[in-house]
């Protein structure tokens, strides 16, 4: 969950506890008591708003909930967008990373990428975007391979700021793709300068 709640909802309470891969017996228990009294449209709503889902539709099926014929399709809906979501990306990846290694480049996948084939069960995580992690010796060439691919740098006047800070460089393709070249694991300065990294 990427917020808070003071003084939580059903609503939230319920998303909360459906937002993890496995439910336990209790947790079932507890799930089917709050889905009787909550309001499954602003229960979608928020699991959209939350990236989750798919997570939601999988646990309240897997907890016996009775979902809405509404609410379950909006859901069905999102979880196959998901999954479509991922195939295209899983393709497009491809062909980047193929493209680069024809320049001797040979980044590394992180987050979704990864976490998309790895630990989540196909769909139910969103995706939308691809970070790859890059040597600093090898951006500019990366670069080159992205811009000629038809991708855009979404902040091209910040690219000697965002290169200095070691910060992501973000590009989009006409399609809607979007991807992130790093050059570092970590983003933030005041780490990196206390965190001894190898990034050979």
């Amino acid at each position: 969950m990427t917020r808070l709640f003071c003084n939580p909802t059903s609503e939230q309470k319920l998303l909360f506890l459906c937002s993890r891969f496995n439910i336990s017996a209790d947790l079932t228990v507890e799930i089917k008591a709050l889905a009787r009294g909550v309001n499954f449209g602003k229960l979608c709503r928020l699991a959209e708003e939350e990236g989750v889902s798919s997570l939601l539709r999988e646990n309240l099926i897997k907890a016996g909930v009775k979902i809405p014929r509404t609410q379950l399709k909006r859901l069905t809906a999102m979880h196959d967008r998901n999954i479509l979501k991922q195939i295209m990306y899983s393709r497009e990846l491809k062909r980047m990373l193929g493209l680069l290694k024809r320049k001797k480049i040979e980044p590394l996948a992180l987050k979704g990428a990864v976490l998309m084939h790895t630990l989540y069960p196909q769909g139910l995580r969103p995706i939308s975007d691809i970070d790859l992690l890059v040597k600093r010796d090898d951006l500019s060439s990366a670069v080159e391979v992205f811009e000629k691919a038809g991708y855009k740098m979404v902040l091209p006047d910040m690219k000697e700021w965002l290169v200095q800070s070691m910060l992501a460089l973000p590009f989009v393709h006409k399609s809607g793709f979007m991807f992130e070249l790093h050059t570092h694991l970590i983003n933030n300065k005041w780490y990196r300068e206390t965190m001894s990294i190898d990034m050979d």
